[in-house]
């Protein structure tokens, strides 16, 4: 199965069942303190994406981690990925559910990828063109890409808007060749 099937999968299955027991909010609250756990540390990645590992421990650390701090059906949730043996797929579950949630509040999810950090004064400006332009709230997650060298990349639902010093150069050097 491809892993963004995978992702959708089980973050629509949970947002649905959450959504259906009224507890949507909670939810949201312990995934997103799953995922700053996923992104703090280095060794729960590394312990859960070690196939030596057998999920029954790979379960008794998330038990350790998560106990107490988030809701039954959330752990029990995590347990059945990684039953399932999904732990890979963690990470994209997780940012998929989220997704999830921003729709149903009506947010679109939005990227500004640039080769440098950029001001909260640009990031307010690209934030207002945007709700203008897809007439919504948007939530506007900041990317450096240092490949790119200069410029910028906006990404909202299927649209990209692609005015990188790269993707200009790759232009030049295709129409020369020709």
């Amino acid at each position: 199965m491809e892993t963004s099937k995978i992702g959708v999968r089980y973050a629509k299955a949970f947002f649905e069942l959450v959504t259906e027991r009224k507890i949507l909010e909670k939810a949201v609250e312990d995934i997103r303190l799953v995922q700053s756990v996923w992104k703090e540390s280095d060794d729960l990645k590394v312990a859960l994406l070690n196939p030596v590992i057998p999920p029954s421990g790979k379960k008794k650390l998330m038990q350790t981690l998560f106990t107490g701090k988030v809701e039954e059906i959330t752990l029990r949730f995590l347990d059945l990925i990684l039953q399932n043996r999904r732990e890979a797929y963690l990470p994209d579950i997780l940012r998929r559910f989220m997704h999830l949630y921003s729709v149903a509040l009506g947010v679109k999810p939005a990227e500004l990828v640039t080769a440098v950090p950029v001001s909260e004064e640009i990031t307010r400006k690209v934030l207002e063109v945007l709700r203008k332009m897809f007439q919504s709230e948007i939530a506007l997650t900041p990317v450096v890409q240092p490949a790119l060298i200069g410029g910028f990349i906006v990404r909202v639902d299927d649209l990209q808007i692609d005015a990188s010093i790269a993707s200009q150069l790759r232009l030049m050097k295709r129409q020369l060749i020709q």
